[in-house]
């Protein structure tokens, strides 16, 4: 007969759990900008290509296009000088 630890977690690789801590923190985030005010946005051309990066969570955002970000987004980009 072995011993049993009741209530005790299985051992888990420490790369999954900073994998499962990590993809915790993506639906957080997600959670969180999709309940925020949404607002049109339009990165001008000549800034080309544009990334936004907020706790880990990223949006790439077309040049010349109309488009449609959480509040935050726009926040960010406008502080920047961006927009």
């Amino acid at each position: 007969m072995t011993d049993e630890i009741i209530g005790s977690p299985p051992a888990v690789p420490r790369d999954d759990v900073e994998r499962a801590e990590h993809r915790s923190t993506q639906d957080r985030m997600r959670d969180h900008f999709r309940k925020q005010k949404r607002v049109m946005i339009r990165i001008p051309k000549e800034a080309g290509e544009t990334s936004v990066q907020i706790n880990g969570y990223g949006f790439q955002i077309q040049p010349g296009v109309k488009v449609e970000v959480p509040q935050q987004v726009a926040d960010v980009l406008e502080e920047a000088g961006i927009i």
